[in-house]
């Protein structure tokens, strides 16, 4: 990574995915999930101190999750300092999520969608 040089760089995904894309695709793989606006999610997770993100509660903002103004990344540094290398970003797609949720199964991180 010397060829990065004194460059800011991103490790972001120059294709990512949506929220939704992801939703509706757990939802193919039968997992039962529940659409709830963001106020009450994060309602939902100040209540379970057993949650595995309620460490991390601080994190989300109080405010509407709509009216929050998200950071912008620019992963143009990165692109061009990996030009030449075998390094590849894949896209976050469909065929990226099986690979990981079939993991994630398989570890026993998540349970099967039949399970759930």
């Amino acid at each position: 990574m010397i060829n990065l040089g004194r460059k800011n760089i991103h490790l972001v995904n120059p294709r990512p995915i949506f929220m939704g894309e992801i939703f509706n695709w757990l939802g193919s793989l039968g997992y039962r999930l529940e659409q709830t606006s963001y106020a009450q999610w994060r309602t939902e997770l100040s209540r379970h101190e057993e949650n595995a993100l309620y460490p991390l509660l601080s994190s989300f903002p109080q405010e509407d999750f709509e009216s929050i103004k998200e950071p912008e990344f620019d992963c143009q540094n990165t692109i061009e300092g990996l030009t030449g290398t075998d390094i590849v970003c894949s896209p976050v797609d469909t065929k990226l999520l099986d690979l990981y949720f079939s993991y994630f199964r398989k570890c026993g991180f998540l349970d099967a969608p039949s399970m759930v």
